[in-house]
């Protein structure tokens, strides 16, 4: 994994980690251009319940767009398995809890290693921006494609303020990569026997509408559950949502 030297990382971005009272844990990953902030409130919840919280941080995430367009998903997904296995290595019980482009990750992570639980959060079955596909032909020209997300994917205007993610632009070749990880992420789904839960907003504008129904019906797993939101964007672990969503993955979990 490519590491990071002499990175300022974003206050409330960092890594958490909190040992847990019962043999159990829990490693939530975040999304593209997010940071471990996305995650921080459902991980101190699960934390209050006995489960030991692990949120890594990806390389490139949490510090500048500079930085993430100088870094490859190959290096956040190798961060994110690394802690699974680090996570492993202290529980005897691991559940991955993924937003996003963490929802992905878990998947794959959940084929290769069957955690005890499985949670994922506004996770796309595919990519809703179509455009990506000429990233190559533009990357030679631009390594940063400026977009405008006023809402950063969350409807309260209050946890917006104090959201930590990168705002005004899209690192083209790392959108790219995602995108072809995405179609290993769906041919991980038939592998998958563990039991989830997928969550998403009606109101999410970032991912397809039929996400949620598209990896119910690809999942492996014989037990599997689903919950709409109402009022949430995409970003359901930092809206309105949010309590109702803590309180249902607490059941889940437990």
């Amino acid at each position: 994994m490519k590491k990071e030297f002499n990175v300022r990382v974003l206050k409330g971005a960092e890594s958490l980690f909190l040992e847990g009272t019962r043999n159990s844990g829990v490693l939530l990953l975040h999304g593209f251009k997010g940071s471990p902030a996305e995650m921080r409130e459902l991980g101190e919840l699960l934390h209050k319940e006995g489960f030991t919280v692990s949120i890594p941080r990806y390389p490139g995430h949490g510090t500048s767009l500079g930085e993430m367009a100088r870094s490859s998903l190959k290096c956040w997904f190798t961060a994110a398995r690394e802690s699974y296995l680090d996570l492993s290595s202290l529980c005897s019980e691991i559940s991955v809890v993924g937003l996003s482009m963490g929802g992905l990750f878990s998947i794959v992570l959940a084929a290769e290693f069957r955690p005890r639980r499985l949670v994922l959060i506004s996770t796309p079955y595919s990519l809703k921006q179509k455009q990506v596909i000429f990233a190559p032909l533009l990357y030679p020209f631009i390594r940063i494609l400026p977009s405008r997300d006023s809402k950063l994917g969350i409807n309260n205007p209050e946890t917006r303020e104090t959201h930590v993610c990168y705002k005004g632009g899209n690192p083209i070749w790392q959108a790219f990569q995602l995108f072809l990880f995405s179609f290993k992420a769906r041919a991980s789904l038939s592998k998958i026997r563990t039991e989830t839960f997928i969550l998403q907003s009606r109101l999410d504008r970032v991912i397809p509408k039929g996400s949620l129904n598209h990896l119910y019906r690809h999942l492996g797993s014989e037990r599997k559950e689903i919950l709409w939101f109402e009022k949430s964007g995409h970003n359901i672990p930092r809206d309105y949502d949010r309590e109702e969503l803590g309180k249902q993955i607490i059941r889940f979990l437990s």
